[in-house]
């Protein structure tokens, strides 16, 4: 059984019920397991990426990149820092044949104001944000802060690892616009 989600499951008993998990999450084996990788995209999507390219008036290297620019930049395991991409969003954006913000779409963003207080401030801190490996790595999401939550939700990702910290960051045009989105009409609705 492998099971998903946006926070670490917690084994709830000594006895019985869900006791024997294993926590791949940050496994260098697994980094890619939940994500589509550029080869991956460029072996299996070429047909929809040619349409892509051909209804923006784009080469297919553009395409490319600008697949790459919004859906893209996601990382799951410092010793294994392979580029991950959107699997939701890039589909839709593959079948569509357009560049969209379907992240707004996945459901995180209800919740965002409710973990992150003074949002407009903390804005600024996203692209380089400290959280130390243990909290990283074994908490759940009710327990470690914003930082945290954001990046169980898919708002911030891995971008590197030293001593253990790691450096979290926004990872697309994709998140940023759709956090800035958030921030502009939480600031017109107070």
């Amino acid at each position: 059984v492998f099971i998903t989600g946006i926070t670490k499951f917690t084994q709830i008993s000594l006895f019985s019920v869900l006791n024997n998990l294993s926590n791949i999450s940050f496994d260098p084996e697994y980094a890619a397991i939940c994500g589509i990788t550029k080869e991956e995209m460029l072996r299996n999507f070429k047909p929809e990426i040619n349409k892509l390219a051909v209804s923006k008036g784009w080469t297919f290297d553009e395409a490319v990149a600008q697949l790459t620019a919004y859906y893209d930049g996601y990382h799951f395991c410092h010793e294994n820092m392979v580029d991950i991409f959107n699997p939701f969003c890039l589909i839709n954006a593959l079948a569509d044949s357009k560049l969209k913000n379907y992240w707004a779409s996945s459901g995180a963003t209800s919740l965002l104001p409710k973990f992150v207080d003074d949002m407009e401030i903390k804005m600024k801190n996203f692209e380089d944000c400290p959280i130390d490996s243990d909290t990283l790595e074994t908490s759940d999401v009710t327990g470690g802060g914003a930082e945290l939550f954001l990046y169980q939700s898919g708002y911030l990702t891995i971008k590197s690892y030293t001593e253990g910290i790691y450096m979290l960051g926004i990872p697309n045009h994709e998140v940023r616009k759709a956090l800035y989105k958030i921030v502009f009409d939480i600031e017109h609705h107070l």
